[in-house]
């Protein structure tokens, strides 16, 4: 019964419906009833109730309005590609052409051709960055909360703005994942408590920032907040603090969001294959430019660097770790007061975790 798609058509559009719940159960059975005619090949639908679409993407997943704006599902980094085409490239980008998801459907971007040594691989414009700045004055049009941190400010950004179907962002937004549980803070506490103390006590500090950046928006409007609900404002974080990149402005570091640009997987210990610079001074308005360091054969994945970090760093706020630097916290665990050391497993493994954020 939990397996038909909502209805997000006209009013009562849906096809299959069910009635028994406006009364005391009996324990009689569950029917579903197609409520007129259906073709064969279409698809059944039901409806999960009138409901904003707040509720709808806090609670499912999705929104009717966007759903229903942009037709049947497809490949979201597909779809991102071909917006940032026909929109960055214009505005002063680049794209090497062949970039695609992995074959496999996970986390990561691979190229259909090769790319020779030093030419770029994609240049992301000032359009099509998602800055600090940006979604300040976006929050303040809006007439909503305008936190202090950067990464509050990007992420109450994205919860309000992904609500908007015409948003010039949105084929970014559907890029995104809708599945945080890899990132160590949104671990049941049984699984939690056998991580190192050093890893249980940086995610202590960050729930205690992730309340003080919620209560300071309640505190500025508490209808929105109620409305919005801090599970959903987290997920957006857990999003903004895996994607961050650091801007120089003005000598002030500020925050930004670069589409393209954070599809890419982490490979350190100098090993990734694509690199770019451009933060380590004053930002201009220049786009980011990713160039490749070598030769790379067509089918290959590109690996961009997040920086050299411990391996709590990378679990906390990344939700994975490399096998280089797991044997530092990240799979030792601690049970009845007696520390086990885990045998990393193999790089494929840890690339197919990072899949999942």
């Amino acid at each position: 019964a939990d397996q038909f798609n909502h209805h997000v058509g006209k009013k009562h559009g849906e096809n299959v419906g069910y009635d028994f719940m406006s009364k005391d159960w009996d324990g009689s059975g569950y029917a579903l009833t197609a409520w007129r005619d259906v073709a064969a090949g279409a698809e059944l639908e039901t409806s999960y109730g009138r409901r904003a679409r707040a509720d709808l993407v806090v609670n499912y997943g999705f929104s009717a309005d966007v759903a229903a704006a942009n037709g049947p599902a497809r490949d979201a980094f597909a779809e991102m590609i071909e917006w940032f085409e026909t929109e960055c490239v214009p505005a002063g980008g680049a794209l090497a052409p062949g970039l695609s998801r992995m074959a496999t459907g996970t986390r990561g971007v691979e190229t259909a051709r090769a790319i020779e040594k030093g030419a770029v691989v994609a240049s992301v414009p000032a359009k099509c960055f998602i800055t600090e700045m940006t979604a300040a004055a976006g929050l303040r049009e809006r007439n909503v909360p305008v936190p202090t941190s950067n990464v509050a400010k990007l992420a109450t950004y994205l919860l309000v703005t992904k609500l908007e179907p015409d948003h010039f962002f949105q084929p970014y937004y559907r890029s995104l994942p809708t599945d945080t549980s890899n990132f160590p803070y949104k671990w049941p506490e049984r699984e939690q408590k056998f991580l190192m103390p050093e890893v249980r006590e940086t995610l202590k500090d960050e729930h205690d920032a992730f309340v003080k950046w919620w209560g300071e928006i309640e505190r500025q409007n508490a209808t929105f907040a109620a409305r919005y609900g801090f599970d959903a404002f987290v997920h957006e974080v857990m999003l903004v603090q895996s994607r961050f990149f650091g801007v120089t402005v003005n000598g002030k570091k500020k925050g930004a969001l670069v589409p393209i640009g954070d599809a890419f997987n982490h490979m350190g210990q100098d090993r990734e294959t694509i690199s770019y610079e451009f933060l380590d001074h004053d930002w201009d308005g220049s786009p980011l430019k990713y160039t490749a360091r070598g030769a790379i054969a067509a089918g290959d994945e590109l690996f961009d660097s997040y920086g050299e970090k411990s391996a709590t760093d990378m679990l906390v706020n990344y939700g994975f770790v490399e096998a280089s630097t797991a044997e530092g916290v990240a799979f030792r665990v601690v049970y009845n007061n007696v520390t086990y050391t885990l045998e990393p497993p193999s790089e494929n493994f840890l690339r197919g975790a990072k899949a999942v954020g």
